[in-house]
């Protein structure tokens, strides 16, 4: 995972997951191994006002380490919330995250 300069990102507390869907507040629990997992909030655009103050708790588990050169990346995360509307935590169950060209 990277942000938005490119520079690669070490136990981030906020996450834009992908161009709607934003995790906040993450706690990690496991990083660096085949699977990182984090406890947090996640809100979006979709929100739309629906979302409770903080938006809905959330469970993300990166997998699919990539290594490369000095820097290894996540390359797919799920996202579980029991409060996402139906649409969006099927969306958010499988993403797959940006990884920069060799």
């Amino acid at each position: 995972m990277i942000d938005v300069q490119g520079t690669p990102l070490n136990r981030p507390r906020l996450l834009g997951i992908d161009e709607f869907s934003t995790l906040t507040n993450l706690r990690w629990r496991s990083w660096g191994s085949s699977k990182a997992t984090a406890t947090g909030h996640v809100n979006g655009v979709w929100c739309d006002g629906r979302c409770p103050e903080g938006g809905f708790p959330a469970t993300v588990e990166l997998s699919g380490l990539d290594d490369r050169e000095n820097v290894s990346y996540y390359t797919r995360a799920r996202v579980v919330s029991a409060g996402l509307p139906h649409e969006r935590a099927a969306e958010l169950s499988e993403l797959h995250l940006y990884v920069p060209e060799p």
